[in-house]
């Protein structure tokens, strides 16, 4: 998913709790693994429910993530009685069952724009990862034309190289990078 200019990854978890079987207990570890992969985490509490046992283990272990992960504590179905009583958390944001998610998504682009400044990119596809080992094969292919000063196969392949990054990335014009090259290098005949 794109949110702003950020790519993310969304994992839906199952709850977190006593595992009655072998599959629930799969699931429940695939979440807990989640929670430690993740960067950001969406504690989602149902204001129609009374608090109760799963509630506070789930609280307990969001205390515990969120010393190095951000937390948003999120309480919906405020519309209904509010029957989710603690003073444990303070809930970032509540929702109504008929409210959009923007002010949601609005949390998470403030979230990635604070701590993320750098221009990184997280690969979320086959395809770009796949884009990034084709960069790196014709970034390692340019190498021996450049040294024995083959200038097209050189630049072919490093053409062929930005190809690849521009479709994770954004998309370039050649007159941009030869821009860009003839501005930064010295280049004779």
């Amino acid at each position: 998913m794109k949110i702003g200019t950020h790519l993310i990854r969304i994992v839906d978890t199952a709850g977190i709790r006593e595992a009655n079987d072998e599959i629930e207990r799969i699931g429940i570890e695939r979440s807990l693994e989640a929670i430690e992969e993740s960067d950001i985490v969406v504690a989602l509490f149902d204001s129609s429910r009374l608090l109760d046992a799963e509630d506070k283990q789930i609280l307990s272990l969001l205390d515990k993530y969120s010393k190095n992960k951000h937390v948003i504590y999120v309480k919906n179905k405020i519309d209904l009685e509010d029957k989710f009583v603690t003073k444990d958390i303070t809930f970032d944001l509540q929702l109504n069952s008929k409210d959009s998610v923007a002010s949601l998504m609005e949390a998470l682009k403030n979230i990635m724009d604070t701590s993320n400044s750098s221009d990184e990119i997280m690969l979320i596809s086959q395809r770009q990862i796949m884009a990034v080992e084709n960069t790196l094969s014709n970034i390692e292919e340019a190498l021996i034309p450049l040294q024995e000063q083959e200038l097209e196969i050189f630049s072919f392949h490093l053409n062929e190289a930005v190809k690849e990054m521009a479709s994770i990335t954004r998309p370039f014009e050649n007159d941009e990078m030869l821009d860009k090259m003839f501005g930064s290098f010295c280049l004779g005949k």
